[in-house]
């Protein structure tokens, strides 16, 4: 799995840095040039139509594995950044307002999911703009539908549920099946704390960059080990079972029924080919009919320092035009590009009807079961550098807390934030 999403990867780059000269060879007047950085190379396709389809402006892409903004003195200023991990605590200090552009008749807030819209805010002002979304899926084997009573939806509480009516042991009390194990995805566990409202975000206040609901977080762990004690009897025999069984993607682990129900997300999933999840069915993962956003969501902003706001603003009406995306999509189902990569900018476009009449069409999965618009739960505003610190923080916290095997005192957050920052500051 990780090697495909290297070759992947590597395969897109490859494109960005091809389509990145091409642009730069057809660059005649400055002035008209809107200059996008960005870490999504799928905007390569987007720049390449505009591009073709007019002859007063046009984009150029600079691909950063890493945006790190203000821009240096030795670069030319961006006009335009796409990406994600660019909604922090210094995205008031780097983007201008713009949600002055939903006067424009070509592209009206009535387009957009209303609850992904609201990512973008900070307070009542709107700095960037949603481009996509991905959203966490519970994978089972279609043969197994009759265990989820939801055609849509599937809660916590019912993954807890149901997943321990399907374990079996040996004669020796050994686990031959699992249904489920919270313990076996870190990602997972961070869903969940997300859906208890655990709330990590990024506080203004200077003695409080880092904030969260210790008590919400604290009922997290206790839900979760009590999952684990309740259902698989410990934390070791959850380890030991994916040793054993638990080394192939989690297709194939459905497939093979080593386990009833493994957690995804739609970009993980979708992105398959079809002939892997044939036979494969899924579910939105919810809790209180709220089904939370993923944190890499892409976004679109306008940078403060842009020397050609004027023309970067008709390049971003134009982005968000269902005619432009469907156009897109479309075109890279012919060129086949879209076998690398799902949907808009790998996910759900933040435009509704793109994914109800479009995207649908390209992606049969999709057109029995698309998530219901107001259950989308938005993310909160983090900290800088956020998902090095979910790596290197929460996760790692989750899953010592979470251990049924240990009763020593854990390192706090706090105390695991510090370590963090002597490593790498």
């Amino acid at each position: 799995m990780l090697k495909h999403k290297v070759l992947k990867h590597n395969f897109l780059i490859t494109g960005a840095l091809f389509f990145l000269a091409l642009f730069t060879g057809c660059q005649k007047n400055e002035n008209n040039t809107v200059l996008i950085w960005t870490n999504k190379s799928e905007i390569i396709s987007y720049a390449e139509v505009f591009n073709s389809e007019q002859n007063k402006i046009k984009v150029t892409i600079s691909y950063k594995e890493n945006i790190s903004l203000p821009n240096a003195k030795d670069e030319k200023t961006p006009d335009i950044i796409i990406g994600n991990g660019i909604y922090n605590e210094n995205t008031k200090k780097n983007f201008s307002s713009v949600g002055y552009l939903f006067h424009n008749p070509k592209m009206k807030k009535s387009q957009f999911y209303t609850n992904v819209l609201e990512c973008g805010k900070i307070g009542h002002t709107q700095y960037l703009i949603p481009v996509s979304f991905n959203l966490p899926i519970i994978i089972f084997k279609n043969e197994n539908d009759n265990f989820v009573p939801n055609d849509h939806l599937i809660s916590l509480d019912e993954l807890c549920n149901i997943s321990a009516t399907y374990n079996k042991k040996n004669s020796r009390g050994i686990f031959t099946s699992i249904g489920f194990a919270p313990r076996w995805n870190e990602k997972f566990m961070y869903t969940v704390a997300k859906m208890h409202n655990v709330d990590f975000k990024f506080s203004e206040k200077k003695e409080e960059k880092f904030k969260w609901n210790q008590s919400n977080l604290d009922e997290t762990v206790s839900y979760l080990k009590n999952w684990t004690l309740t259902n698989n009897d410990s934390s070791s025999a959850e380890e030991d079972y994916a040793f054993k069984y638990l080394y192939m993607p989690e297709y194939k682990l459905i497939s093979s029924n080593r386990c009833l129900f493994e957690y995804t997300t739609s970009d993980d999933f979708f992105s398959l080919p079809n002939d892997k999840i044939y036979g494969i069915d899924y579910r939105w993962l919810c809790d209180n009919d709220k089904i939370p956003v993923e944190d890499s969501v892409v976004f679109l902003g306008l940078y403060k320092k842009s020397q050609n706001s004027t023309n970067a603003e008709k390049f971003i009406v134009w982005l968000f035009s269902e005619e432009t995306q469907s156009k897109i999509i479309e075109r890279n189902n012919k060129m086949k590009l879209n076998t690398l990569t799902f949907g808009v900018f790998g996910g759900f476009s933040s435009l509704q009807n793109v994914n109800e009449k479009i995207l649908t069409q390209y992606t049969p999965a999709l057109r029995k079961n698309l998530p219901s618009p107001e259950y989308l739960q938005p993310i909160n505003l983090y900290p800088e550098q956020w998902e090095a610190i979910k790596e290197s923080v929460i996760y790692p916290y989750l899953l010592d807390c979470t251990n049924t095997s240990t009763d020593s005192s854990e390192i706090s957050i706090s105390q695991r934030m510090k370590l963090w920052k002597k490593q790498y500051f």
